[in-house]
């Protein structure tokens, strides 16, 4: 079972994730998504190295996102950067 506490940090966590998703403003996604030039399925590993991400719970929180089709990880190949939009069929 899962403490209050590492419960809490999980929410928490999540929820700033959640915030600096939000950020992207519907042009700025718009944008990207025409730039698409390259689709992948991403494992732990390329997540991690990709978005320089050290802590296992926010990765553990993207792939279940991920996974659940709530996110979307593309590759805006122009200027090879990557970012984690919010799928857009749910939208």
């Amino acid at each position: 079972m899962v403490s209050k506490k590492s419960t809490r940090k999980i929410t928490n966590l999540n929820t700033t994730f959640s915030k600096k998703i939000s950020n992207l403003s519907p042009m700025i996604k718009n944008d990207i998504l025409k730039e698409i030039k390259l689709k992948k399925v991403f494992t732990s590993l390329s997540i991690s190295c990709l978005l320089n991400i050290k802590h296992s719970i926010i990765l553990h929180i993207i792939e279940k996102l991920m996974f659940e089709k709530h996110l979307i990880l593309i590759q805006y190949s122009t200027k090879e950067k990557f970012y984690i939009l919010i799928n857009p069929d749910i939208i």
